[in-house]
């Protein structure tokens, strides 16, 4: 599968229009489906539909919330693309590092964002499913 610089930017664009707040720039990046699906961090974190995703991440936006992306690897595969990352985001104060994939398509208009899963990592022993005996 060949790297895709090209994915790779469209994720630092959208990552940078969230921080800021650009709401043109997110409908611009989103698929216009209702199969888009927006994965977050915390349990009940599931937006469906680009319209509930854009409330939801201007929402948060307004109150502080921010992306930073890490060293974003970015791959395409006919008319699929992914993005993978190690960023991190701020909220009242608070650093946090996660883990990002960004799932596209190509269009017609180009790429789109159709799936977006955002999560903090916790160690398999925190959960008691693994243990190092």
């Amino acid at each position: 599968m060949p790297a895709s610089v090209e994915l790779v930017n469209l994720y630092r664009k959208l990552l940078e229009d969230v921080s800021s707040g650009n709401r043109a720039g997110m409908i611009a990046l989103l698929a216009d489906d209702p199969g888009v699906i927006l994965v977050g961090t915390a349990p009940d974190e599931l937006m469906q539909g680009r319209e509930e995703i854009i409330a939801v991440v201007s929402d948060a936006t307004a109150r502080g919330f921010r992306l930073v992306p890490g060293s974003p690897l970015g791959y395409e595969n006919g008319d699929t693309g992914w993005v993978v990352d190690r960023s991190h985001f701020s909220f009242n104060g608070i650093e946090v590092a996660d883990r990002m994939t960004a799932v596209f398509t190509k269009t017609e208009n180009g790429w789109r964002l159709v799936h977006l899963h955002h999560s903090v990592g916790v160690p398999d022993a925190k959960l008691g499913i693994l243990s190092n005996s």
